[in-house]
């Protein structure tokens, strides 16, 4: 579910790009600017700035596949079910109605390896022209279930496509009849003078989604508008809402924001991010609550959030989320609320993984159980200021210890190296045992060549040879620009003899038969 900052920074709404979109296949992360994330077993898919990607994680080395496009092409939407991937492109004009704002969606099937851009048919209408009020019929969320997707579609309501007949059908929260979304009118929506209601009390704005029972037959989705918090059964069409009634008295209602939902129907645990306002407060403030299924009423857990957080659950119920930019796993038992892991263990954990650098925006958190009793915890990052390390933070065994501080394993697209080995580096540039205390030598050789690279202490005697006279190709030839071997080009912080090097510094030297020769540093702390 796109969830959090993404939601409210990627949502480029009246944005109209100049031409037709190109989505060119390519073995390369597209960006390092990286918003929404979907998957389930090992699949992962991520939409970034400049494409989307997915692999297929069966270790902690990625192979990664996918489109790119031009910049912001995806506004972070997406979500994956039966091989399949729908994702949300950016929002934008109408041609023929400027009050009328809409986007395309992307498919990608794994069975046949082949994309399509849908259309979600709100545009396509002749009648869409009589909408003089500002109308948004933009997908800002997704998910999977009974052999198609759901999507929130803001004016245009819950929104179904079913990819065996490539039809929509739309619900708007409180009516049972569907519709075509092509065939959106008077009587289906209210009266087009009171149509779309955008204020912040509206209940027919559908904001996100989240869905209960998801892989059963009867799954139960949950529809977020700012007033109500709705349920809608696939298998009747039967709307009904929750009341959005607060525990705290000194706390007044103001709106929903989004929802989450963790466990099957019959030990479900409910939460939402809702705007609220203190009676001794002159402004509104944004919480975390989970609905307590005795008092029908919602209890706050977290108070004073600037956005609705990324929220994804362990397979015992435990929260992982994004607050202020920093990640927390926390537990609720008991009636209690309490973290597990402060943002102090994540912070550390990602720190090590970058060598030093913590990434601006933590924009999406998901946690994908596995075989083996092990899961998967996934971290997308972006920037908003440069330079800095963002990209893909993950272990495909997430350990539950408090005490586990073990770096998680960090991805990005590479910067280009120019060839000659005019540039290189050794990420991470700082080694300890928390980070695996391993370095990978990124370089670029003008031609293929044999390669030799040796480490040296600080009085510059041999400390280890990690490869000689390895063939290596141009990195020009390769898809990535680079002509590292990252399986043998790699240095575990030990002498040639396997003992460990002392803490300080150490330097590193490539040297091709061609003649060109590189020379850096690296690190090794505690």
């Amino acid at each position: 579910m796109l969830i959090g900052k993404a939601a409210v920074l990627l949502l480029i709404v009246g944005s109209v790009f100049a031409q037709d979109a190109v989505f060119s296949p390519t073995n390369e992360i597209t960006s390092n600017d990286m918003f929404g994330l979907s998957g389930h077993g090992d699949t992962l898919w991520m939409a970034t700035n400049w494409g989307i990607n997915y692999t297929i994680a069966k270790s902690e080395t990625l192979s990664w596949s996918g489109y790119k496009s031009d910049q912001g092409r995806f506004n972070g939407a997406l979500g994956f079910g039966s091989s399949t991937v729908l994702a949300a492109l950016a929002s934008q004009l109408s041609k023929r109605n400027g009050n009328v704002v809409f986007n395309d969606l992307w498919k990608f099937s794994h069975t046949n390896r082949a994309y399509k851009v849908i259309s979600t048919g709100f545009e396509s209408a002749d009648h869409i022209d009589s909408i003089e009020k500002n109308a948004n019929f933009s997908v800002v969320d997704i998910a999977w279930a009974l052999s198609g997707f759901w999507c929130a579609c803001m004016d245009g309501g819950l929104v179904r496509y079913d990819i065996s007949a490539e039809s929509m059908r739309a619900y708007f929260p409180g009516k049972k009849a569907g519709f075509a979304p092509s065939s959106i009118t008077q009587a289906v929506s209210t009266s087009l003078t009171e149509f779309p209601d955008t204020s912040e009390n509206s209940n027919q704005r559908v904001m996100a989604i989240d869905i209960m029972d998801a892989a059963t037959d009867t799954p139960m989705i949950f529809v977020v508008t700012p007033a109500r918090l709705w349920t809608f059964s696939p298998k009747d069409s039967a709307w009904d809402s929750l009341p959005p009634e607060l525990a705290d008295d000194n706390m007044k209602f103001r709106n929903y924001q989004n929802v989450y939902i963790s466990g099957a129907r019959n030990s479900f645990v409910l939460y939402a991010a809702i705007k609220f306002k203190k009676k001794a407060s002159q402004s509104d403030t944004l919480g975390l609550f989970r609905f307590d299924t005795a008092t029908h009423s919602w209890k706050v857990r977290l108070e004073n959030l600037e956005n609705a957080p990324p929220v994804s659950f362990g397979p015992s119920q435990e929260i992982y989320l994004s607050v202020v930019n920093q990640v927390y796993l926390y537990k609720d038992t008991n009636n209690e609320f309490v973290p597990r892991w402060n943002s102090d263990i994540f912070q550390k954990r990602i720190t090590l993984a970058t060598g030093g650098e913590y990434p601006n925006v933590i924009n999406d958190v998901l946690c994908i159980p596995g075989g083996g009793g092990k899961t998967a915890l996934w971290l997308a990052s972006s920037t908003n200021s440069l330079p800095t390390n963002n990209g893909l933070f993950f272990t495909l065994d997430e350990k539950k210890d408090e005490l586990d501080t073990a770096a998680f394993h960090y991805v990005h697209r590479d910067k280009k190296i120019n060839a000659g080995l005019t540039q290189s580096y050794a990420f991470p540039s700082i080694l300890n045992s928390s980070n695996s205390g391993k370095a990978v030598f990124a370089y670029n050789l003008s031609k293929p060549s044999k390669v030799t690279i040796k480490i040296f202490d600080w009085n510059m005697d041999p400390v280890k040879t990690v490869i000689k006279d390895k063939d290596r190709p141009s990195g020009n030839d390769r898809s990535n620009g680079r002509s590292t071997n990252a399986s043998e080009d790699v240095w575990d912080g030990t002498t040639d003899s396997g003992h460990r090097v002392a803490v300080g510094v150490y330097y590193y030297k490539i040297t091709a038969q061609s003649g060109e020769h590189s020379f850096g540093k690296i690190i090794v702390a505690k």
